[in-house]
């Protein structure tokens, strides 16, 4: 299948590149193969396109790949030759092959004889008049674009190419006869660059730029007319960064982006066989930043100052910064002991299961801007919940992944995407269902919600449930974290007023925290006159808490 790329290359295959001389012109790479005693090339040109910015030397050549088909017609004297309609050429082995025919070269019978040729094959594909002097004018005129141009293979489906004219066989040096075809895109393309921000960390004590922070639309969806599910249409995802479109040529593309609640517009017409770059929202922005405690982190992974918050940019803040660095286990620590202070496990990249989910996620943590809801939960709906049992009975290509696959570790470890790993895999373990909801009536369920409601990028972890470690950090830095979550509609940390027992429920003002204590019983994160102190007797049915969800990015 094709590619398209800056100025790419093919690999495995010869090619003879010849070029027009100009930058913005289109490129062609020649494959050259033998059949029987013909010889056919196909020239593939590149789009030359135009960009809304200065950009130079840059073309996006299209490139044949292994298992590519073309169709195959030849005319002579104004006719469609009966045996030679729409004739599957494939690429094989570097070779452009027609798999049901011989095809030996009668210089009598093929004098005056021209070929035409298109791509990508349809076995459906019914020419029966030679128009002149575009053989494929009906076949462009009613060629349909998919929708969905999302994967690979869709997005190829649309691309149309055609010869313009008819080409004659002829003679090479070595005494074979050549078809020379040439094929160009009869489409358009819409090269759409997301708003970005590529951010450059200043942070002197901490290295944060060992793996690049970007951020770009979430969640982006695109319509081509009114905004309505019906009119929704998917483009190809090339990078992190841009969006392929192929689009009808000289017509509005009438393309509509929306994210964010925000709208962008493609409204430029484009040419056939050349392509527009379209920056919408701003297109890419490199940004020098510093980052610190306090710091409000939005739902498309964008970063503000406290003081640069505003009514406009306060709708899309989700969470603050509470820690700056690298999160994952396998930085921070050599070793782990359990709860008790005995079995020391050594933390390897191996176990650490957040470098292995998301191996960039270096930065730093943020905890949500709110409780998952306001009122006092259990955790689930078992008195006997066996967490520290059932970690024993993961398979082996599960324990592997977790540093704490061996028990439940001291409650000081930055462990809370761990810990909120392993009691999903114990949900789908107990119950076969991978939302938790079966297993935990409570703890899975605000989290599902809370996903829900505050939608986050794919830089980061998604929400999960804190360590008392990490707890016990936002407590540290909660003088500042006040003064960010001090916002109306936000929620001060260890704000939310103090649970009285009743029916011989446990008392409890503070947070559950991922941690296990026992089977039954998980650590809370309480606060006692403006102290962090561990709740360890908090049953999982019948304790009462609050959820505050955490991320790393």
């Amino acid at each position: 299948m094709k590619q398209y790329n800056f100025l790419s290359t093919l690999l495995g295959l010869t090619l003879l590149w010849a070029g027009t001389g100009c930058s913005q012109e289109e490129e062609m790479s020649m494959i050259s193969a033998v059949h029987s005693d013909f010889v056919i090339t196909v020239a593939q040109e590149g789009m030359s396109g135009v960009y809304s910015r200065a950009v130079t030397d840059e073309t996006y050549t299209t490139n044949f790949e292994e298992g590519d088909e073309i169709g195959l017609f030849a005319v002579k004297d104004g006719r469609i030759k009966d045996d030679f309609n729409n004739v599957k050429v494939s690429l094989n082995d570097g070779n452009w092959k027609i798999a049901d025919k011989n095809l030996l070269y009668e210089e009598d019978e093929e004098f005056g004889t021209v070929y035409f040729a298109y791509y990508p094959y349809n076995s459906e594909l019914s020419i029966t008049s030679v128009e002149s002097p575009d053989f494929f004018k009906g076949l462009v005129s009613g060629w349909t674009i998919p929708a969905d141009q999302s994967t690979e293979e869709n997005f190829e489906a649309a691309d149309l190419m055609t010869t313009f004219e008819g080409v004659s066989a002829s003679q090479n040096e070595k005494g074979q006869y050549t078809i020379p075809l040439r094929l160009a895109h009869r489409m358009a393309m819409a090269v759409i660059e997301l708003p970005s921000i590529h951010y450059n960390f200043k942070n002197e004590d901490v290295d944060l730029n060992t793996v690049p922070y970007i951020t770009k639309a979430a969640g982006i969806k695109f319509y081509k007319g009114g905004i309505d599910g019906n009119n929704e249409i998917k483009p190809f995802l090339v990078d992190d960064d841009s969006y392929r479109l192929i689009i009808k040529p000289d017509e509005e593309p009438n393309v509509v982006g929306v994210a964010n609640s925000q709208q962008y517009k493609l409204q430029t017409v484009v040419a056939a066989g050349k392509y527009k770059h379209f920056e919408v929202g701003g297109g890419r922005v490199e940004k020098e930043y510093l980052l610190e405690i306090g710091d409000y982190y939005c739902s498309d992974g964008s970063l503000i100052k406290p003081a640069d918050l505003t009514d406009t940019n306060k709708e899309h803040v989700v969470g603050v910064v509470y820690y700056v660095g690298n999160p994952q286990p396998s930085a921070l620590y050599e070793d782990i002991k359990n709860y008790k202070g005995e079995l020391a496990q050594t933390v390897t990249e191996h176990n650490d299961i957040l470098l292995q989910s998301y191996p960039g996620c270096v930065h730093g943590l943020v905890c949500a801007i709110t409780s998952g809801k306001t009122e006092v939960s259990r955790f689930c709906a078992s008195s006997k919940y066996r967490y520290a049992e059932q970690i024993s009975t993961f398979s082996l290509d599960k324990t592997h992944l977790f540093v704490s696959a061996g028990g439940s570790y001291a409650p000081e470890y930055l462990l809370g995407y761990n810990n909120t790993s392993i009691l999903q895999q114990l949900a789908i373990l107990d119950t076969g269902d991978p939302t938790g909801e079966s297993a935990s009536d409570d703890m899975f369920k605000v989290l599902n919600e809370y996903e829900a409601a505050y939608s986050v990028p794919q830089v980061t972890t998604g929400w999960y449930l804190p360590s008392y470690g990490e707890f016990k950090i936002m407590s540290e830095n909660q003088q500042v974290l006040d003064v960010s979550l001090g916002q109306e509609g936000f929620e001060k940390l260890w704000s939310l007023p103090l649970y009285e027992p009743t029916d011989n429920k446990t008392a409890y003002a503070g947070y559950w925290t991922s941690v296990v204590r026992a089977n039954g019983t998980m650590l809370g994160a309480l606060k006692d006159n403006g102290t962090i102190k561990a709740f360890q007797e908090k049953n999982t049915k019948d304790g009462r808490g609050y959820f505050r969800f955490a991320l790393a990015f």
